[in-house]
């Protein structure tokens, strides 16, 4: 007893010095962000039946999106096999970078929309209707661009690129609806990841074994993507609207983040700008977003905006 009485007695509650003249101690700021450390979660859990629907949507689209992916990795192989060379073959796999720079464009996609028609299906369906038209154009010039001995390489790179181009931006839309359909966000990357990769498998080792029994051209399995995407687009418009489980409140806390941190200067360092980030609730609402309790319309957070945040981060010591 006498023992526990002494531990007792050498706990004592942790307190933090604030001083204006210290720039290593925290303010009063910081230490409401150190309370609010754990991020909010709602009250209410959710299940997987919850978000089966959106859950099946999302893998859908995402395996809309690995079709074209697939569809490269096949024909990589088949310029190989039509004697293509390496410089040949490298000049073709530049078509891919358009998923390595989605970030230029992404805010544009975020920002730019039809209220009327949707935030994410404004560019859901042209992107996608635009991918069709790509596959089916490249079903019809593939048998001539493939011709052994006379490899149209250049015309098969510029018309892939278009094509994984409009796969980034769709990839940009589909991931920003998933957070705002999915009550559990969690299922997000799991639909990316099984979605993508089975677009891929079709696109490649389905496409390869059916050729292999001949039961399918490459001109003939493009015709059928094209058809897949132009179909689903038309559903995707006409039976699926943007207003889903974002409807219930979300709180998330934001803790602090200053440059110390980030390995920069720390408070108090007056030759080198702070940069921190406040402990903000944020709530998820049918018309937007809310931070702090007040509602903001999702057009306020516009392009320029998410450039110059793009800009501060860039910016930040770790990342230089």
């Amino acid at each position: 007893a006498s023992a526990v009485s002494g531990m007792a007695g050498r706990v004592r509650r942790r307190t933090y010095p604030v001083s204006m003249n210290d720039g290593n101690v925290l303010d009063n700021d910081r230490l409401d962000d150190i309370s609010q450390d754990k991020p909010a979660v709602d009250s209410k859990k959710t299940s997987v039946r919850d978000d089966l629907p959106s859950i099946l949507l999302l893998t859908g689209l995402y395996v809309l999106q690995g079709l074209p992916i697939g569809i490269a990795v096949s024909l990589v192989v088949i310029l190989k096999e039509k004697q293509a060379s390496f410089s040949q073959i490298s000049t073709f796999m530049l078509c891919s970078w358009p998923f390595s720079l989605k970030i230029l464009w992404a805010p544009i996609v975020d920002s730019v929309y039809d209220r009327r028609f949707g935030r994410r299906k404004t560019w859901l369906v042209p992107v996608q209707l635009l991918l069709g038209m790509g596959l089916y154009s490249c079903a019809m010039h593939i048998d001539e661009w493939l011709k052994e001995g006379d490899l149209q390489v250049g015309n098969l790179t510029m018309l892939m690129f278009i094509n994984y181009f409009l796969a980034a931006t769709q990839d940009i839309a589909v991931d920003g609806w998933a957070l705002t359909m999915l009550k559990n966000t969690g299922w997000a990357s799991t639909c990316n990841s099984v979605g993508q990769s089975v677009g891929i498998l079709v696109a490649s080792t389905l496409y390869f074994f059916l050729a292999s029994h001949e039961w399918l051209t490459l001109s003939g399995f493009l015709q059928t993507c094209a058809v897949i995407f132009v179909v689903t687009t038309f559903l995707l418009a006409v039976s699926v609207s943007e207003t889903g489980p974002a409807q219930g409140a979300m709180s998330v806390a934001s803790p602090a983040i200053d440059n110390a941190e980030c390995g920069g200067p720390r408070r108090g360092d007056s030759n080198a700008p702070v940069v921190e980030r406040k402990s903000a609730s944020v709530h998820r609402t049918h018309g937007g977003v809310a931070k702090g309790g007040a509602a903001v319309a999702e057009e306020d957070v516009s392009a320029w905006s998410v450039y110059q945040q793009m800009l501060l981060v860039v910016k930040l010591p770790k990342v230089r």
